[in-house]
């Protein structure tokens, strides 16, 4: 059984069963996939507010679109990223401003929540959004209305909320970084989803599948892989999941020579049990800089400030960068 958490196009024949399918899709036989499949079309039948948990790269996005798909089609589905957002314009990117509101406001301005209508809200790294903007949402939560920056009149919020987090949250609220109020009205459902080597039995499907829309993303002949390179893959323990894999298999259908892929044409991976990611040759740009940037940070014992500066980047870009890489102090 495969299972593809998005329709086929029309006019598709059995064997375009994954290279003809629309926009997305969770492609696993695992029994946990097969349960998070389920858990997702009961939830589409409701509206209630929904806590996706997972490391970095499991695919948390990938469940909120499929579930705003099956419950709500055709509405909106608005993204935000609270760890990419400046602190001080997040309010505004919520809720929207009235003209005048503040310094710079010359116009109104639509915020994610209403723009939702009745789709869906998408918090991706809930666990960094601010305690300050946390308490406004939990009213919009318990009020199901929220009022612009600046504004006086209730605007209805009628869209499902979808938070997403790799982070431990109890561990957040034992620190007084996260509300324990809104964690209970966002986890009214949770879905967790495991690591990829907690499922290393799809790896082979997952291979196939990324290689089909690899090759028609680069426009090129499909590729396999070989024997060898796919125990390569397997004996591999994925810290940055499928998007990790996912990464690998378009590195080397970029530089392949042919159309079968070996163990030398995956030489971004360490050898399989040494434990050490920077063992591996940095042949993509996203990966030397994973690399580099838990070198730094470890070299200034995670300081955020002193390593934004090294790497002259903003402290926010860091923080997103260390979240979308999935990197931990004291973790691999």
């Amino acid at each position: 059984m495969r299972f593809i958490g998005r329709k086929k196009q029309q006019g598709a024949g059995p064997d375009a069963a994954i290279l003809n399918v629309a926009e997305w899709e969770m492609v696993g036989e695992h029994p946990t996939i097969i349960e998070i499949h389920k858990q997702l079309g009961l939830l589409a039948r409701n509206r209630v507010t929904v806590l996706i948990q997972g490391e970095s790269g499991t695919g948390k996005e990938l469940a909120a679109r499929i579930l705003h798909e099956a419950g709500a089609p055709g509405q909106p589905f608005v993204g935000v990223n609270c760890s990419a957002v400046v602190p001080t314009l997040l309010e505004s990117e919520f809720f929207g401003h009235e003209k005048g509101s503040f310094t710079g406001a010359d116009r109104r301005k639509t915020g994610k929540l209403e723009h939702a209508a009745g789709g869906t809200v998408f918090l991706d790294e809930i666990g960094d959004m601010p305690l300050d903007l946390q308490s406004k949402l939990l009213r919009v939560l318990q009020e199901e209305e929220f009022v612009r920056v600046g504004g006086l009149e209730p605007i209805p919020f009628r869209a499902r909320i979808v938070a997403a987090t790799n982070k431990d949250l109890h561990q957040l609220i034992a620190q007084g970084a996260f509300r324990e109020d809104l964690f209970y009205r966002l986890s009214v459902a949770r879905v967790r989803l495991p690591p990829l080597r907690e499922r290393m039995s799809d790896i082979p499907l997952l291979v196939d599948y990324l290689l089909a829309r690899i090759s028609g993303k680069l426009r090129i002949a499909p590729v396999r892989v070989d024997q060898d390179a796919m125990e390569w893959l397997m004996e591999y323990d994925w810290p940055g999941n499928i998007r990790e894999l996912e990464n690998v298999l378009m590195n080397a259908c970029a530089l392949a020579k042919g159309r079968s892929l070996g163990t030398d044409d995956l030489r971004i991976l360490p050898p399989p049990g040494s434990g050490r990611e920077e063992d591996a040759v940095p042949v993509t740009l996203a990966h030397a800089e994973k690399v580099q940037i838990k070198k730094i940070l470890e070299a200034n014992d995670w300081n955020i400030t002193r390593t934004a500066r090294i790497l002259e980047i903003s402290p926010t870009t860091l923080r997103k960068k260390i979240a979308d890489y999935g990197l931990e102090r004291g973790g691999r």
